[in-house]
């Protein structure tokens, strides 16, 4: 049974404050076309300040939820300062920068769950609503001695068949196969030969993924002036799943089968998502549909099929 809801529309909160802020741009300017400047100061139409307004602007469509605009206000409220009380903090910026990213990285880590098959945006208080889900019960049941393995796994190195005079042998046979039968319900057979799940970090750089899992379920990739080649075209999903992406003076490389359906809802700021994929009359199927989230910041994604 597919639970799967579609995201619901935003509010107009978001698209009102973008326009007043825009207004507010325009004002400025004109005042400036018409020598007004002295209501305002120098540092006011400088660059770290289009940071703080593109920032600003891509909060408030996404009421700040995202870490995008975050990001851009804070550097440019760095280099504002330097403008407005004439410091030198130029020397301090990129060690502050790689304190902050390694910060939100411990910090998004322990933050991060992986969704259940039912609904890719399931939290995790909700992972042991899903003990009837095909592959999923091994996570949510818990180890008892009185467990009959042999229903969940089969036992392929049953040494000697059991007689009524070694029960004692029995007994230590069960004692040395239930913890590989506890080892093989949670990993699985698919962890042998593919990832379920994404969990790439490349930080000055380069990773490269091939994925085999029939029931691939997304995951997260970050790039620090670094790059991720994601090749899907031997994998599968079962519902739909989201890729999480984020990535500063990066590049990503996804390459999808061209049955899946594709949405990619990334935030990109002087960077972009590039879909290459072939034009062709293959059938999308709307149940495998690849999301793709994050944010992209002096960088680029690239989407590609075979």
């Amino acid at each position: 049974m597919n639970n799967y809801k579609s995201p619901q529309h935003k509010s107009n909160s978001g698209r009102v404050w973008v326009g007043l802020i825009i207004i507010i741009i325009g004002f400025a300017m004109l005042s400036r076309t018409l020598d007004f400047m002295f209501y305002f100061p120098n540092w006011l139409f400088s660059w770290p300040m289009w940071l703080i307004v593109i920032g600003l602007i891509l909060g408030a469509k996404n009421n700040f939820r995202k870490p995008s605009s975050f990001i851009l206000i804070i550097i440019g409220c760095f280099f504002l300062s330097e403008r407005m009380f004439d410091v030198n903090l130029g020397r301090f910026f990129w060690p502050a920068f790689i304190i902050l990213i390694g910060c939100w990285l411990i910090a998004g880590r322990n933050r991060r769950f992986h969704p259940g098959p039912e609904n890719p945006y399931k939290g995790p208080k909700d992972k042991h609503k899903s003990e009837s889900a095909e592959g999923f019960a091994a996570y949510t049941e818990v180890y008892t001695p009185d467990t009959d393995w042999d229903k969940r796994v089969a036992n392929e190195t049953d040494p000697i068949p059991p007689t009524e005079n070694d029960s004692e042998n029995k007994g230590s046979a069960q004692q040395e196969t239930e913890p590989h039968a506890f080892n093989e319900a949670h990993t699985g057979p698919s962890d042998k030969f593919g990832e379920d799940f994404i969990d790439s970090v490349s930080i000055f750089g380069q990773v490269k993924k091939n994925i085999y899992s029939k029931n691939f379920k997304g995951g997260d990739v970050v790039n620090i002036m670094g790059g991720a080649d994601i090749n899907l075209i031997q994998a599968d999903i079962q519902h739909p799943v989201v890729l999480e992406v984020v990535q500063i003076f990066g590049g990503t490389t996804i390459i999808v089968p061209a049955h899946w359906k594709v949405n990619p809802e990334m935030t990109a700021i002087f960077g972009g998502v590039e879909d290459k994929r072939f034009v062709n009359n293959i059938a999308v199927d709307n149940q495998k549909n690849l999301i793709i989230r994050g944010t992209s910041i002096f960088g680029g994604i690239t989407i590609k099929s075979i």
